[in-house]
């Protein structure tokens, strides 16, 4: 299942739109280190981009709100099991806010897309700085599919970031259109 985060951005009303914008949040991937130790692999620690990018402790600060740098849209960034914390808020409006806006993703269904398997030569490829991504559990029920497996091909990103000059997906359509 994938879901885009432009559209979730576009959902959200530009009066907080504009207070989420000037947000942080704490990002951790704890269950990397866990899975790894659990299925005798070693996480890569060397240098991955960015300096600050080194280690088996995955964790950092990033805004709310990114930039694509491709497009120069906005989406919302801090949605999923990553994102621990929206800084700047109370426990319980950090924890509202990211709750909220995976619910957002999981009740509008027109926002996602749904890769159904067909062939072993399928492939999806998506930016992991606009599109949200999961596996779903129904998989397993299907037929003769046996378990899940699959090759997995990333790139080095750069660090995450708002340009506040950057707009939103419908707002650089409207303007392309005039």
């Amino acid at each position: 299942m994938k879901a885009s985060g432009y559209e979730l951005y576009d959902r959200i009303s530009p009066t907080l739109r504009a207070f989420l914008d000037t947000l942080t949040a704490y990002y951790a991937q704890p269950g990397f280190e866990e899975s790894a130790a659990r299925n005798n692999y070693e996480l890569y620690a060397e240098p991955r981009g960015a300096p600050e990018n080194v280690g088996t402790v995955l964790e950092a600060i990033h805004p709310v709100v990114r930039t694509n740098p491709v497009t120069g849209w906005k989406s919302v960034f801090a949605v999923g099991h990553h994102a621990k914390r929206i800084h700047g808020l109370s426990d319980a409006e950090s924890q509202h806010f990211l709750e909220w806006f995976n619910q957002l993703v999981v009740d509008n269904h027109d926002l996602q897309v749904r890769l159904r398997w067909q062939d072993v030569n399928d492939l999806a490829i998506w930016d992991n700085r606009s599109v949200y991504h999961a596996a779903t559990p129904d998989y397993i029920y299907e037929e003769g599919l046996g378990e899940r497996s699959g090759s997995r091909a990333v790139s080095l990103g750069e660090k995450p970031y708002i340009d506040p000059q950057s707009t939103s997906r419908r707002e650089a359509q409207r303007a392309a259109r005039k």
